[in-house]
């Protein structure tokens, strides 16, 4: 048995348990949608300090909130092992081209000024059969329930809502993440 000692066994155990579909191992759509689930278990959920985690991802406020280069890190190093498989979703839906698209209308903020938008980034992680296993055999007997319930509370709450709403939820809760967004808007 292993124990939860990194940031990269909370993103697996992130992609392992249920969200909205109440379904084992539903996969997160979105790098922006992960990074926001990734800084709120770490805020709301206290994972570095429950689990003694010392290098858990250090977010700082960016154009859309809170953002980790090492959350990208970490999503190539799982790839590349294995662990984790991720599919472009080609362009991102209707529905969040039109919502970032209305959002940055409101800040006026031209589409063609970020190549990041979220409207480019929807992205599919899942864990592959491998990672699944390795959540199996080294995580899961390590996850108390308590923080198990927890985490899949805040993945089938905030996990499916509309980005916007995502944000604002962020953004309102944790002001001080959106102080160089490009939608301080939905800070009011």
């Amino acid at each position: 048995m292993s124990g939860i000692d990194n940031r990269k066994d909370i993103l697996i155990i992130l992609l392992a348990l249920p969200g909205a579909s109440a379904e084992p191992y539903e996969p997160i759509v979105g790098r922006t949608r992960l990074m926001k689930l990734l800084f709120l278990v770490e805020r709301e959920l206290n994972v570095r300090r429950r689990f003694s985690i010392r290098d858990y991802y250090s977010f700082e406020p960016y154009h859309y909130g809170p953002f980790s280069k090492d959350v990208f890190d970490d999503l190539d190093f799982l790839r590349n092992v294995g662990l984790l498989a991720s599919a472009p979703g080609g362009p991102a839906s209707r529905a969040l081209q039109a919502e970032t698209e209305k959002l940055l209308e409101e800040e006026d903020v031209p589409l063609e000024s970020d190549t990041n938008l979220p409207t480019d980034l929807e992205e599919r992680f899942e864990l592959t059969p491998k990672g699944k296993r390795f959540y199996e055999d080294q995580l899961a007997s390590s996850l108390p329930s308590d923080i198990r319930d927890q985490l899949i509370s805040l993945k089938q709450g905030l996990g499916s809502v509309s980005l916007s709403s995502l944000l604002r939820y962020v953004y309102q809760k944790y002001p001080e993440s959106a102080e160089k967004s490009k939608l301080s808007h939905l800070v009011s």
